[in-house]
């Protein structure tokens, strides 16, 4: 499931080699292509922007991930 925030799509594809595989997709560039994306789990709980928002994983396994949004401003 894809999770819509402002400009940016954000859906979680799973554990691999401890890092948390998310698909990126810039919706007002192409709301179908996606651009993966790897977060270590060690990173867990530090700042990732994408697009203007910035959020936190708070925790995640192998079939859910727990997102918690921080900031969210609109890009030029």
């Amino acid at each position: 499931e894809k999770l819509e925030l402002n400009k940016i799509g954000i859906e979680f594809k799973g554990v691999q080699d401890r890092n948390f595989l998310l698909n990126l997709y810039l919706l007002d560039f192409d709301r179908e292509q996606a651009f993966p994306i790897q977060v270590p789990k060690k990173d867990i709980r530090e700042s990732i922007t994408f697009g203007g928002t910035q959020f936190t994983i708070l925790s995640g396994n192998e079939r859910t991930i727990k997102l918690k949004l921080i900031d969210s401003h609109e890009m030029p």
